[in-house]
């Protein structure tokens, strides 16, 4: 019987959501234990560029050296992640073609598709979890807004007219920001985009005016002065961003 630590004729899923996990964790799933006859194929679900993508190409070089095969990373977006992950659900349980999934991949998209095309827990068997996000709300730079009360208060003075960005119907981005408006009483038009690299392409380009997005996919564009952070949705403020304070300290809870 093929096994991979305690994967046993499924594929593998390298999660990403809550649970952090050190590299020493992905390197348990050991040549000792089982070791591939091919190069690997590690499906991300979503476009080159954004944070699960970046993530993936680090985990696939650990692997490809403690492997002792090449692990390539194939690009598979779509459909709030549900295309690239429908692909590792069917693909021949042998190990050799595994996937990074998230609380989108492997929850949200179980209770919100009527039909997915895969089952989170029947077709996957889980390796180690890899890493958590934290997500920061932004808004492009000619938006008057630098603050979360100046926003909502924008917002309310022009309902639906402003829109917001989110990773796919169903993602943590795109639920997390209804939830914001459903407690501050606000309306801002939903645009879902198949992955964080198009959004934040977008929402540099102005044709977006708001995303609550991955630290990951904006922290750079922060740096640079092309987008404007306004809220971490952690308890406590980022150490690297420390004049941006958290929606708690903003009344937003």
């Amino acid at each position: 019987m093929t096994t991979i630590g305690k994967a046993t004729r499924r594929n593998v899923l390298l999660g990403l959501g809550s649970l952090a996990a050190a590299p020493s964790i992905i390197r348990t799933a050991s040549a000792q234990t089982w070791a591939p006859s091919r190069p690997v194929k590690l499906v991300v679900a979503y476009p080159a560029g954004g944070p699960t993508d970046g993530i993936a190409r680090i985990v696939a070089q650990d692997l490809s050296t403690t492997l002792g095969q090449q692990v390539v990373v194939e690009n598979v977006g779509g459909a709030s992640g549900a295309i690239g992950t429908r692909q590792v659900a069917k693909a021949d349980p042998d190990g050799h073609t595994i996937t990074f999934g998230n609380n989108q991949t492997h929850g949200n998209n179980m209770f919100l598709m009527k039909e997915p095309g895969y089952d989170a827990v029947k077709d996957f068997a889980p390796l180690a979890g890899a890493g958590a996000f934290e997500h920061i709300f932004v808004v492009k730079n000619d938006l008057p807004v630098k603050s979360i009360p100046e926003l909502i208060a924008l917002a309310k003075s022009k309902p639906g007219e402003l829109n917001y960005g989110s990773t796919g119907v169903g993602s943590g981005s795109h639920l997390s920001t209804e939830l914001f408006m459903v407690r501050t009483g606000i309306k801002m038009t939903h645009v879902p985009y198949r992955g964080a690299a198009p959004l934040v392409q977008d929402i540099v380009g102005n044709r977006i005016d708001v995303a609550n997005s991955t630290m990951a996919s904006v922290f750079t564009q922060i740096q640079a002065g092309t987008l404007r952070g306004i809220a971490i949705g952690s308890p406590k403020r980022n150490a690297q961003l420390p004049n941006v304070a958290t929606l708690r300290e903003q009344g937003v809870t």
